[in-house]
């Protein structure tokens, strides 16, 4: 008789380019969002998933180069989209409470993190904490949707 192994569903996120990416290269360890994430999913393992969505010529020309060399010069045509990129662990969420010195965000219990430009770290806005990133290579093409989602992990 096959193997008859259930895959596991787990709850998915769409993000713009290059920041599903940025995730996945483990330089953006903070996704923001106007919203919290539902209780059930911190401390789980969530899918990131690059929207089909490609950026603007303003919205690639105000990106932080630092954080853009990982890619090659014109990323925008390389990196990919309608994927999931990679996995990570939710560790929890934070809204900011108020912007430190530097206008560097101060979260919700208490900690000050680095505005590191790859996010909207306005006062109010939520920030969700990304670890244990494990990168899928290849990225697997997925269907996204605006909010959380189920995605079918394929077969290992």
């Amino acid at each position: 008789m096959p193997d008859e192994r259930r895959r596991s569903a787990i709850p998915a996120i769409s993000t713009w380019q290059p920041y599903a990416s940025l995730i996945a290269c483990e330089v953006k360890p903070w996704e923001t969002r106007h919203w919290p994430p539902p209780l059930r999913t911190i401390g789980q393992r969530i899918a990131i998933h690059a929207a089909v969505r490609k950026p603007t010529r303003d919205e690639i020309d105000y990106l932080d180069m630092t954080a853009l060399r990982h890619f090659d010069l014109n990323w925008w045509d390389t990196v990919p989209y309608g994927a999931v990129v990679c996995t990570a662990r939710l560790l929890g969420a934070w809204q900011v409470t108020e912007l430190a010195e530097f206008g560097n965000p101060k979260l919700g219990d208490g900690r000050v993190i680095p505005d590191d430009g790859l996010g909207d770290y306005t006062v109010g806005r939520w920030c969700w904490e990304l670890r244990d990133i494990e990168r899928l290579d290849p990225p697997v093409p997925t269907k996204g949707r605006q909010g959380f989602f189920n995605w079918q992990m394929p077969d290992v």
